[in-house]
């Protein structure tokens, strides 16, 4: 995949994330503990395009917690709480960013089954008008090749980790 077909789809949030200030955005605020994020989880088919992207082993850039139910949920690594991938105040893995990226402050919760969009209202710092990005977290998804299984078994198992902030509920999830 080029780097433009990896762009194309991954928009994302990225016109309103870019203007947020360097020094207090999402990508430097990993401490779930103090009222920042977790780090950015990643999927296995994310892994291998972000190694093959960088040319970086993903030893080096990913740190995993297993679950007694022995499923095992891989991170970006973070240091004194910024991504790994944040460098010089911009991400340098923009264009195979994972799809927890392209979305964020969207994000996927399970209720009684089914997949809800959410939005965090309390995160950005910046002004967020999210009905006018919405729709290009529902692309961002669609093109991610991400399937719903693959969701719910993160969702299950690290989702309640951003539980303590605040959002609103957006609808039902439609996935291919």
């Amino acid at each position: 995949m080029s780097e433009k077909q990896a762009a194309n789809g991954k928009q994302g949030t990225y016109h309103s994330c870019a203007v947020c200030p360097a020094d207090n955005n999402c990508c430097s605020k990993f401490n779930v503990n103090d009222g920042g994020i977790q780090n950015a989880f990643l999927f296995i088919s994310e892994i291998d395009r972000v190694e093959e992207y960088t040319g970086i082993d993903r030893y080096t850039f990913i740190e995993s917690k297993k679950y007694p139910d022995a499923k095992v949920i891989y991170y970006i690594k973070s240091s004194e709480h910024v991504c790994f991938f944040y460098q010089n105040n911009k991400c340098v893995i923009y264009p195979v960013r994972p799809i927890i990226c392209s979305l964020f402050p969207f994000d996927l919760k399970e209720h009684n089954g089914n997949l809800r969009w959410v939005f965090y209202t309390q995160i950005c710092t910046i002004p967020f008008n999210y009905s006018k990005h919405f729709e290009n977290a529902k692309t961002a998804l669609k093109h991610s090749g991400i399937i719903k299984r693959e969701i719910i078994a993160y969702i299950q198992e690290d989702g309640p980790s951003m539980a303590h902030h605040a959002y609103i509920d957006l609808g039902p999830v439609e996935l291919c």
